[in-house]
């Protein structure tokens, strides 16, 4: 799909169909954003907490 090189995001992407005046309320809007958003942060807790552990290793 070319349009003469033109790259304007609305010549490739069609509006939302809930009728959301942008992309972040649409988003914001779904159901389970909130629980994803807690595992996103539990996992990055972990991961921080692992990787501390690795770095107290290798300082042995």
């Amino acid at each position: 799909m070319v349009k003469d090189g033109n790259l304007s995001i609305p010549l490739y992407v069609a509006p939302a169909a809930n009728g959301a005046s942008d992309a972040n309320s649409a988003v914001a809007s779904q159901p389970g954003l909130s629980a994803a958003l807690d595992g996103w942060l539990e996992s990055a807790a972990k991961t921080r907490k692992s990787l501390q552990s690795l770095l107290i290793a290798a300082d042995d």
